[in-house]
């Protein structure tokens, strides 16, 4: 398959799951369906897409972009507030770009080209609960990369390029934060993080 026409579901009144992965397509546009909520788009040549591209997928949970490897273009200006999951593992992003999903519980970034993560990086993601983020080339995290993402559970920045240390208030307000893996980087040491006294 080399195009999907965005009525190309129209006779599908009650599809919940469409898997389009390991096909040639290189570009998703106006893809229309009231019902679908689960939508595979992985190992396929997608390098870019268009902002406006979920638009007409009002139902849409969980979205998978992995194994495109051309896809490059900052999908941080994709934006869908029902998105809960997104996958997109080896493709060659340089930013998270996750703000446009407000709802997002569950990211998996891993193997992308990202080498740095700024400040607020994941603010608009509040709900964020898990994050895998490694093998990465992530070489330096500001300090306040993770403020704002309070539901943090699950932090995964192993087989990065870290090096030195990371500041002591990294994760000082991800009071919920259950498991850090940092396993495969370089760091000297890790300081003596702490996490704020949550406010009432």
């Amino acid at each position: 398959i080399l195009q999907v026409n965005g009525d190309a579901l129209q006779g599908f009144t009650s599809l919940q799951t469409l898997d389009l992965s390991s096909n040639r397509i290189k570009w998703l546009d106006d893809l229309s369906s009231p019902t679908l909520t689960f939508l595979d788009l992985s190992k396929c040549d997608i390098d870019s897409m268009n902002p406006n591209a979920l638009n007409n997928l009002p139902s849409l949970t969980t979205l998978r972009l992995s194994g495109n490897t051309q896809f490059a273009v900052n999908h941080g200006n994709l934006t869908w507030d029902s998105l809960q999951t997104f996958e997109a593992e080896y493709c060659s992003l340089t930013t998270p770009g996750l703000h446009g999903f407000p709802n997002l519980t569950y990211a998996n970034l891993r193997g992308n080209k990202i080498a740095t993560l700024t400040e607020r990086s994941f603010l608009r993601n509040r709900m964020l609960v898990e994050l895998d983020i490694s093998a990465n080339e992530i070489s330096d995290i500001h300090a306040q990369t993770f403020i704002g993402a309070r539901q943090l559970t699950f932090i995964n920045l192993s087989a990065n390029s870290l090096t030195r240390s990371l500041p002591f208030n990294t994760f000082a307000t991800n009071y919920n934060l259950r498991t850090l893996d940092l396993s495969m980087n370089r760091l000297q040491s890790v300081g003596n993080f702490s996490i704020l006294m949550r406010s009432e």
